[in-house]
């Protein structure tokens, strides 16, 4: 899921279609790749999936930003230290290299 979310930021096609047929296998609703990867926000996630998606979104796109109070949020929502490292350790900018201009 972070992985589409952050893949359709970065407009990387092959991403998004690989990694969303994923997704729809494990969220059993095929929609939700789709509304994942064009805007997570209006998507049929729940509560805690939103938490996740937009701490990821913020850690790929402006990092510099991630303060106590984005990883207190990801606490509330029941996330573990672990889990936010999990989280934050996933930047498809470092990763991917179709989305890069050739």
């Amino acid at each position: 899921m972070i992985v589409v979310a952050t893949s359709g930021a970065n407009r990387c096609q092959y991403c998004v279609v690989a990694h969303g047929a994923i997704l729809r296998i494990r969220a059993k609703n095929p929609r939700v790749a789709d509304q994942v990867a064009v805007n997570h926000n209006k998507a049929e996630i729940t509560p805690r999936q939103k938490a996740m998606l937009d701490f990821a979104m913020k850690v790929a796109s402006e990092s510099h930003t991630v303060t106590d109070a984005d990883l207190a949020a990801l606490r509330e929502a029941g996330f573990s230290d672990e889990d936010i490292w999990d989280i934050a350790r996933w930047r498809p900018s470092s990763r991917c290299r179709t989305a890069w201009p050739t």
